[in-house]
């Protein structure tokens, strides 16, 4: 019986090894895609179509979860004290990932710290336009004219914090321009106010305002992203209407809790550039009116960094804080 035991042995030495040399690659369960939005919002659709191709492309289920609150930030908390393991990713936008450390007082996490980039999804562009009746046909028209009248041009947002609130305090930012904030309870009740003339401009999102230009009762006059969009070829962007550092975009990418490991970041970051690669992917998303946009974890990383400090500067400037 004494040859057993170095058997016994040997047969375990090489089961080990056998099982650490056929070890399945990342993932081997579901992985769950956090939204801090609630479902049926332009976020919740672009993160559900994302689940569905990423589960495609990972062979495993990608499940949404959705918990929405503070412009993200309960979705961002979450994802941020998760296990680093790439089972737990979140859809990260604007308002969660570079504006709320700008307007919180006491946010719960650190977009910059507490999450690995994997890569940017999308961006979504704003749109620069006037009532009809102003009689501007540039954004640097719309500038002078603020400037030479008593007490300048009301403009109207989404309310505070939103991307046409903020697009509006860069602006002033960078040109000392005389606006004054107007906010609403939502894009439709801004625009409303605008077409009527109560307001002269606006900062509203393509897919809002596209009827109303199309219709004349609103005149575009620059888009806000960092180049031209395809539904308005003709509009140019603001850093072409001579405003070099102004660029806003409300943008999609997806995060997950730092110290996941690279490998698990670079398979989910490749799986996401095919999928960006794609000419499906991309008409799905241009039907939402977003843009698709792909980069690597290093540039996205690199992005929300620059993001973070844009907009700290710009809410110093404007003193804008969040209830």
């Amino acid at each position: 019986m004494n040859f057993v035991r170095p058997v016994l042995v040997l047969l375990t030495s090489c089961f080990l090894l056998a099982a650490n040399g056929m070890a399945q690659p990342y993932p081997t369960r579901p992985v769950r895609l956090v939204i801090g939005f609630a479902a049926g919002g332009t976020t919740d659709i672009i993160g559900r179509y994302l689940a569905q191709r990423l589960g495609q492309s990972l062979g495993q289920a990608v499940v949404v979860d959705n918990r929405p609150g503070a412009g993200g930030n309960l979705g961002a908390d979450f994802v941020s004290k998760s296990k680093a393991d790439g089972y737990t990713i979140f859809l990260g936008s604007t308002s969660s990932m570079a504006v709320a450390p700008a307007i919180y007082a006491k946010l719960p996490y650190n977009p910059a710290e507490d999450f690995v980039a994997i890569g940017q999804v999308a961006t979504m562009p704003s749109v620069l336009v006037v009532t009809a009746n102003v009689g501007v046909n540039t954004a640097s028209d719309l500038v002078a004219l603020a400037k030479g009248r008593a007490g300048g041009l009301n403009y109207a947002s989404a309310g505070i914090g939103s991307a046409p609130h903020l697009a509006g305090e860069l602006l002033r930012t960078l040109t000392g321009v005389p606006i004054t904030h107007v906010p609403y309870k939502g894009d439709a009740l801004a625009l409303n106010d605008l077409v009527a003339g109560h307001v002269q401009m606006m900062f509203p999102s393509r897919p809002s305002v596209l009827p109303f230009i199309a219709s004349g009762q609103l005149k575009a006059l620059a888009v806000t992203g960092r180049q031209r969009t395809k539904d308005l070829p003709n509009v140019p962007t603001m850093i072409e209407a001579g405003y070099q550092d102004y660029a806003v975009e409300s943008w999609f990418g997806l995060f997950a809790p730092a110290g996941t490991g690279q490998d698990v970041v670079r398979r989910l970051s490749a799986a996401l550039t095919q999928i960006l690669s794609d000419r499906e992917a991309q008409a799905q998303l241009a039907k939402l009116g977003v843009d698709s946009f792909s980069s690597t974890p290093e540039e996205m990383s690199s992005y929300v960094r620059a993001e973070i400090k844009k907009w700290a500067e710009v809410a110093r400037f404007a003193q804008i804080k969040a209830e």
